[in-house]
């Protein structure tokens, strides 16, 4: 996923008993190419998937109260796989 595209990986954990989740920022094309590629390997388990562009910053506190993004991050998008 992460070589799919020129993205930074901002959280990857279990989020409750059989269930993760992954979020990456970049541009909109990087994000969208790691969502891609890690939604093929999902092997029928994916949830969900979404990117986000021109994300604003106030939304990755409430993804998950605790991830720290750099003020460029939110210039580009955010790709989340759950």
């Amino acid at each position: 996923m992460l070589k799919a595209g020129n993205v930074r990986l901002y959280l990857s954990r279990s989020i409750c008993s059989g269930k993760y989740i992954v979020v990456v920022g970049g541009d909109v094309a990087a994000a969208t190419a790691a969502v891609e590629a890690g939604a093929a390997v999902s092997t029928g388990a994916l949830i969900e998937r979404r990117v986000i562009p021109r994300i604003h910053p106030s939304v990755f506190p409430a993804i998950s109260m605790a991830v720290d993004v750099p003020p460029e991050a939110t210039s580009g998008a955010l790709g989340v796989i759950e």
